[in-house]
């Protein structure tokens, strides 16, 4: 394991997700020592555990709020505060080591406090199997009304045709299956005051244990109430086993399946609006051009759709899918994707390209399908692929849908549809999706060595109709053109020098190719700022105090190299 440090992003989040992966680029800086063997600063001491982000999820103003952090050591969880930057969502269930000091009780981390391992692995154990659920219901001193009963929590939770439980048998294939009871209503002495859920559940847990229930036997803890003046609708660890309902407006499918996804270890799905001069595009080059909607993905609960399934990337998040569910292309060809309603074990239901050294755009293909992707048969998400710019699927961020018809306002048309080519200016990809059948679509995937201007989806020279039929097995690419599927291998040696007036030039060793380098790309700060022919590149470092970059070469073919060493400088 190596020691990292970690700052939370402070970025719009278009451009945080293409440094998401900042740890993949640290870790090629000199001089870090392992976890178990790095020394505190003096003075301070040293807690180990697994870290537990939490954030309320405001659904009408589209924002996460109320972030809190914990850590599970010792089998206690310890409150955390933090006198710099928190760490980034993405480490909430990994395993960390933090410097500072016990003040009362919480743990108040030092600046520049947190290490994390250098390889963290998402678990399955929260998000597959047999999940015994509890549901507490409570209200306080000064608010003893109960806004639902028992019974219709129930039905919500667990018994209905269209319950929390049946959305998950459905979504996972069976996969992750849920049952549990519902306790309550009980009374706490606590007033609904100052939004403090952590002693309201505490109290909550105190007269469920009166009661004679044991709350270890269950994997998940939902707590509910009456309407607070909390800002949120729902609160959930991610991962992890509590979650909060707050008020008889959040007591419904979206706001429980939604809270329990990210217990079971998922983020948001998001969606991304681009701008250039002044019009809406697809994509841009510059993460500046981009922003995001925290809950704008309209197909999934953990956006804003009130049923639908979760996304391929929540479900690999999951770990539902196996290695041969996802393709990560590299090489020009048609390819078949499979909707991901119906689980097939050697079926391609994930195709990928990568966007970034830590980032891809992902594809789906989604179909009408039991009683949660219930899609009319005109509409645009069955008739296309949606595109979303996604993290690794071990790391826990959002998802971002991209609108491939940005002429219009709303996201529901987002999807690619059979006759339209979207091209990325960045990566150099254009995807085209040639046919769509109920069973499958065919994707025409074309690199571009030289990423151009920012484009938009536009319909294709010679589209193939979507009747033609569409070959399902097997999942494997027909190369269109060149037979050329292997890469470069890496830059090396890349170093970076400071000279006269913060001028920066960045040097590295040449990559091999089996038949020939075409170019290599460099990226700043996670961000692509030059596409080369030769092995240096110089700019100025402007304002900027730290810098990180990593550099990929790519042949003609579009199969690109694994990223070099990242290198940085503090100015």
């Amino acid at each position: 394991m190596v020691s990292l440090l970690i700052r939370r992003r402070t970025s719009p989040l278009a451009e945080g997700l293409l440094v998401a992966a900042s740890a993949a680029l640290l870790a090629g800086l000199a001089g870090l020592s392992p976890i178990a063997d790095a020394a505190p600063p003096a003075g301070t001491e040293v807690l180990d555990g697994t870290l537990v982000v939490r954030h309320g999820d405001d659904f009408a103003h589209e924002q996460a709020v109320g972030h809190s952090y914990s850590m599970i050591h010792g089998g206690q969880e310890i409150a955390l505060a933090f006198a710099g930057e928190p760490p980034d969502d993405s480490l909430s269930g990994q395993t960390v080591r933090l410097h500072g000091s016990h003040q009362g009780d919480r743990f108040v981390v030092a600046a520049d406090g947190t290490d994390q391992p250098s390889a963290p692995a998402i678990s399955t154990s929260e998000s597959t199997g047999a999940k015994r659920v509890a549901i507490v219901l409570f209200n306080f001193a000064n608010d003893t009304s109960e806004p639902y009963t028992p019974a219709f929590v129930s039905d919500v939770a667990f018994t209905s045709a269209t319950s929390v439980a049946a959305y998950y048998a459905e979504t996972s294939w069976n996969q992750l299956t849920l049952s549990g009871d519902v306790f309550g209503w009980y009374n706490i002495p606590d007033t609904n005051a100052n939004c403090a859920y952590a002693s309201w559940s505490s109290s909550a847990d105190a007269a469920v244990t009166s009661a004679g229930v044991d709350l270890g036997a269950y994997d998940n803890v939902v707590y509910a109430f009456p309407s607070t003046s909390c800002g949120w609708a729902g609160m959930a660890s991610m991962p992890g086993r509590h979650s909060w309902l707050n008020g008889p407006g959040a007591m419904n499918l979206r706001v429980m399946a939604h809270e329990l996804g990210h217990n079971f270890g998922t983020h948001h799905a998001s969606s991304l609006s681009c701008t250039v001069g002044g019009l809406r595009v697809s994509l841009s080059a510059d993460p500046a051009d981009c922003n995001a909607a925290e809950y704008g993905d309209p197909f999934s609960v953990m956006g804003m759709s009130g049923q639908n399934e979760h996304t391929n990337f929540s479900r690999s998040n999951f770990s539902w899918l196996k290695d041969a569910n996802t393709l990560t292309v590299a090489a020009s060809g048609d390819y078949t994707l499979h909707p991901i309603e119906n689980f097939d074990s050697a079926a391609v239901q994930v195709l990928r390209v990568a966007r970034t050294p830590s980032s891809y755009l992902t594809l789906e293909y989604r179909q009408p399908s039991g009683s949660f992707d219930d899609f009319t048969a005109t509409a645009a998400i069955v008739n296309g692929i949606s595109i979303r710019i996604t993290p690794s699927d071990t790391v826990r961020l959002q998802s971002q849908l991209v609108d491939t018809t940005p002429d219009t306002a709303s996201f529901l048309d987002a999807s690619l549809l059979a006759g339209q080519t979207l091209s990325d200016p960045l990566s150099g990809v254009s995807i085209a999706t040639m046919s769509v059948t109920s069973t499958g679509a065919v994707v025409r995937l074309s690199f571009d060595p030289e990423p151009s201007a920012t484009q938009t989806a536009t319909p294709a020279p010679t589209p193939t109709p979507t009747a033609t039929p569409t070959p399902t097995s097997p999942p494997t690419p027909t190369p269109t053109s060149s037979p050329d599927v292997q890469g470069p291998t890496a830059p090396s040696g890349l170093e970076v020098t400071l000279g006269k007036g913060r001028k920066l030039r960045v040097s590295w060793g040449a990559s091999a190719d089996d038949v020939g380098v075409s170019g290599y790309r460099v990226f700043r700060n996670g961000a692509l700022v030059a596409t080369v022919s030769a092995t240096t590149f110089s700019e100025s470092a402007g304002r900027s105090r730290l810098i990180t970059y990593v550099v990929v070469a790519f042949d003609a073919a579009g199969n690109v190299s694994p990223p070099s060493s990242a290198v940085s400088v503090a100015l």
